[in-house]
């Protein structure tokens, strides 16, 4: 039980632990937050300060690693730079925002600074990248499905080509942010985007669409009861009539505007407005209705320091009184629009200067990144030229090394062909040496058998008739004995029996005859059948198994033979044993010129056939030789080579 109570106990701890740590964490994050409200409240009267402040609190949140909150001081720090004109600066913590708000995971925060950053851009004179970085931000907040964030970036582009008098491009970026206002559905944006509208049309001198966006613009001001914007839009339509010398329409939009300006409440519209009024009142030669409004501006614009409307108050008072002839009035308040009026174009003018020394450090800056640029892609190239002599070096030696290789590979199998072809010839010129040898033998072998059958065998006939008056006994039976030992020979040496009966019953007889009444036993089989056989590879059978019988009974002194022939699958394998005295194969040798046993002739006929064969023997243990002779192909080849 104890132990449940301590891992309770552990557990409350833990959650308070926790619970303390996240409320501290949410209280930090309070006092961030108002103090970003401080300083934002000292941006318009005092921005360095706020400066300093944003870095102070950037600080802290760095310190509690809050990446969201000191990204937004750097955001915050680069919107007051870029109003006071520092755009370098700007530049910089727009960056340093960028790199908080992607660690924050921030997206809405990551699009902000890509309008920012076009703004600066823009404001730069660098067009291209501005719209790319618009881009870059607008597509964040498509992925958001951010409409409000949407109609804002492109009203706000809008806008700075606007004030930067690229008109064509203002129209499509208010044209675009429109589409997102009618989206998003509050009648008070798309009011402020038709009044925006409807001022690029003016400076284009397209009277008709303005008119039509500004009475586009009231009707959703009226609708939404929207004041701010009737001042502003009242006061254009003012200038509309006013330009067109429509002065019912003049004097009603004037009393309109200064109602809604008064409503609102704002002095600088309100001296704006009354100025205006004055002005209208003036143009249609009703100087006494004029002066109560131009009294009002200017009392108004002098407490506020509101120098341009001030300037513009003067110029109608000076027109003023010289429509009463009070031309010393007149001209002094014309002395002071002067003076005013020209202090205003030397801040102008400094602006100006300002602007093109900020301009031409930029280009200066620029100039100077080209350079370095330029020196970097030059030694780029250098090392790339030098890389490349390299790789084509490498390439060219290894493609050397690739055709010495190659090169070697074609000239040795040329080689091999070349002595594959000597040794097919070699080959084919032992075989016909081969088969000139085997041929003269058998002529020869026919020419002797044909002279004792025909020759001598007819003569002993003779003798046998004529010693038949002797009426001798042994001598007839001694030439019988003859004629038959001739008639043997003369078949041996012409076995006319292969031809006509084939191999089988060639060797079977030949068999028959050789061990009668010799004492030796031969025993004889033929296994398989005789179709494989062709008469030539028949005809070389029967010599080789011939002569290795008569090497068993002459030479070996054997008593017992064994001769077996096999023809299957294309092979025929003839085995010849003997019980004989063997001799040592080593001393036996297989050169044509050796005498003893005659394996050179067997040999021959052996290779003729393109066959092969091995020998067992030793002294005193009999001899077994076993020879193998390829059927089809030998045959294949005696028609012709067909392949």
């Amino acid at each position: 039980m104890s132990k449940h109570v301590y891992a309770t106990l552990c557990i409350l701890l833990l959650t308070v632990f926790i619970q303390g740590k996240a409320d501290a964490q949410t209280e930090q994050h309070t006092a961030i937050d108002s103090l970003l409200d401080i300083a934002y409240e000292l941006e318009f009267e005092q921005p360095y300060q706020a400066i300093a402040m944003y870095e102070e609190i950037g600080k802290m949140a760095a310190e509690a690693e809050d990446w969201l909150r000191q990204g937004r001081t750097h955001n915050f720090t680069a919107i007051v730079y870029f109003e006071l004109g520092e755009f370098d600066k700007a530049l910089i913590h727009n960056q340093k925002a960028l790199a908080l708000f992607r660690k924050a995971n921030y997206d809405i925060g990551i699009a902000s600074i890509f309008i920012n950053i076009g703004n600066i851009r823009l404001y730069t004179g660098n067009y291209n990248e501005a719209v790319r970085q618009y881009f870059e931000g607008i597509e964040i907040y498509k992925e958001q499905q951010d409409t409000f964030r949407l109609l804002l970036s492109y009203m706000n582009i809008g806008t700075l080509f606007y004030q930067n008098s690229y008109l064509e491009e203002s129209l499509n970026y208010y044209s675009d942010a429109l589409q997102w206002a009618r989206r998003y559905g509050d009648p008070t944006w798309q009011s402020d985007l038709h009044y925006n509208t409807g001022n690029v049309f003016f400076r284009l001198n397209l009277m008709d669409q303005y008119r039509n966006h500004l009475d586009t613009a009231i009707h959703f001001a009226e609708q939404s009861e929207y004041i701010f914007g009737k001042v502003n839009i009242y006061n254009s339509l003012l200038r509309y009539y006013r330009h067109n010398g429509n002065e019912s329409e003049a004097f009603r939009y004037t009393h309109l505007a200064i109602e809604s300006a008064k409503s609102y409440g704002n002095p600088f519209n309100l001296a704006e407005t009354y100025n205006a009024a004055g002005s209208t009142y003036l143009m249609f030669n009703r100087p006494n209705e004029a002066y109560p409004f131009l009294s009002s501006a200017l009392e108004l614009s002098r407490q506020y320091n509101y120098r341009q409307i001030l300037s513009e108050t003067l110029a109608n008072l000076a027109d003023y009184y010289a429509l009463a002839s009070n031309y010393q009035q007149a001209f002094v308040y014309l002395k002071q629009h002067r003076l005013l009026a020209d202090s205003l174009f030397t801040i102008e003018k400094q602006k100006e200067l300002q602007e093109l020394d900020r301009k031409y450090q930029l280009v200066k800056k620029e100039s100077e990144l080209i350079d370095q640029q330029l020196t970097i892609e030059l030694k780029e190239r250098e090392i790339y030229r030098k890389n490349r002599i390299i790789t084509s070096s490498s390439a060219f030696i290894a493609f050397i090394m690739i055709t010495m290789f190659l090169t070697y590979k074609v000239q040795d199998k040329k080689k091999k062909l070349v002595n594959k072809e000597l040794e097919r010839l070699k080959s084919e010129r032992e075989k016909e040496v081969i088969k000139a040898l085997l041929e003269g033998e058998e002529k020869e072998r026919t020419r002797i058998a044909r002279e004792l059958h025909d020759g001598i065998n007819g003569n002993l006939a003779a003798l046998k008739l004529n010693m038949t008056s002797l009426q001798n006994t042994s001598y007839n039976q001694l030439i019988d004995e003859t004629m038959e030992e001739v008639r043997n020979l003369s078949h041996n040496l012409m076995p006319e029996v292969v031809v006509k009966f084939g191999l089988k019953e060639a060797l079977q007889q030949f068999i028959s005859h050789t061990g009668h009444g010799k004492g030796v036993r031969i025993d004889y089989r033929f296994v398989g059948h005789e179709s494989g056989i062709t008469p030539e590879t028949a005809m070389h059978s029967y010599r080789i198994v011939q002569e290795l019988v008569n090497n068993s009974l002459k030479h070996a002194e054997a008593s017992e033979i064994t001769v077996q022939l096999i023809a299957n699958e294309g092979v025929l394998s003839i085995a010849v044993e003997d019980n004989g005295k063997g001799f040592e194969i080593s001393m036996a040798g297989k050169h044509p010129k050796n005498e003893g046993i005659g394996l050179s002739n067997i040999e021959n006929r052996i290779t003729f056939l393109q066959g092969n064969f091995d020998i067992h023997s030793s002294t005193d243990a009999g001899t077994s030789i076993n020879i193998e002779i390829p059927l089809k192909k030998h045959q294949n080849d005696t028609t012709g080579h067909n392949r």
